[in-house]
């Protein structure tokens, strides 16, 4: 899964979501507003997943383990306010490792709203 936190191609960032933006009442409101959002911009194929982890653990593991520093910045665009963007070094295999790493079995969540 280390591909899955890649940059591609003439990527600037790695794209992400705010997923707090939408301030729902709860994790699977915000993920159904977020999986709208991302619909609109980005195409999903239906066994596409979206992993959900913490900014803070993300940034502190990082640094901890690489010492690098991560930007993650909210984008708000007006039209995909959650969108966020998460910078990564040049040679970033390794932090793209570890960011999967991270992601456990309970973070994952299906990446469309279809049933």
């Amino acid at each position: 899964m280390p591909a899955a936190f890649e940059l591609r191609g003439n990527e600037e960032f790695l794209s992400s979501n705010w997923i707090e933006y939408f301030d729902m009442h709860d994790l699977e409101s915000n993920l159904n507003k977020v999986r709208d959002e991302f619909e609109k911009h980005h195409s999903m194929k239906k066994n596409g997943r979206f992993a959900v982890l913490n900014v803070g653990d993300v940034k502190n593991i990082i640094e901890f383990e690489h010492g690098t520093k991560l930007r993650i910045e909210d984008l708000e665009e007006e039209d995909y306010p959650a969108h966020a963007g998460v910078w990564l070094p040049p040679d970033h295999f390794e932090i793209a490792l570890t960011l999967s790493e991270m992601v456990k079995p309970g973070d994952m969540y299906p990446g469309t709203n279809e049933a």
